[in-house]
């Protein structure tokens, strides 16, 4: 009975278990070279063991980035949550010869998608974007 009274003390909890935190994770970021959108987030380490996650989107151009904040993890793909702040290192390509981030698309105060999620540039300096996400209801 104990047992039982303890797991619905706790039930209320599970809800949110799948959000997880990151001070901050180094993340891969793959752009669309066709229209200059984000089109997915993985974690380094995993793209590290399995290079196979990137050519499920072969129209993206993968860059090195870092996470801070909210996130899920849905099959390998980073979904951040609101508040999360994505920085894109655009002068460090991974996985391919072309170094070439496009500027167009991300201006300063800019909306942008994030895969799933919404974000605003807060930067677009040499050598580094800077993205916070927002809720997906505004």
């Amino acid at each position: 009975m104990k047992a039982l009274i303890f797991i619905l003390l706790l039930l209320p909890f599970c809800g949110n278990a799948q959000t997880k935190t990151a001070q901050e994770a180094k993340i891969v970021v793959a752009v669309n070279k066709g229209d200059n959108t984000i089109d997915a987030l993985f974690f380094l380490a995993d793209v590290k063991k399995d290079q196979g996650l990137l050519e499920k989107y072969p129209d993206t151009k993968s860059f090195l980035g870092a996470l801070t904040g909210p996130y899920e993890k849905q099959n390998h793909v980073v979904l951040p949550k609101a508040g999360a702040t994505i920085k894109i290192f655009k002068d460090q390509e991974v996985f391919s010869k072309d170094r070439l981030f496009p500027n167009k698309g991300f201006e300063k105060e800019k909306e942008v998608v994030l895969g799933k999620t919404k974000a605003t540039v807060l930067e677009n300096k040499k050598g580094e974007l800077i993205l916070k996400t927002k809720n997906n209801e505004d």
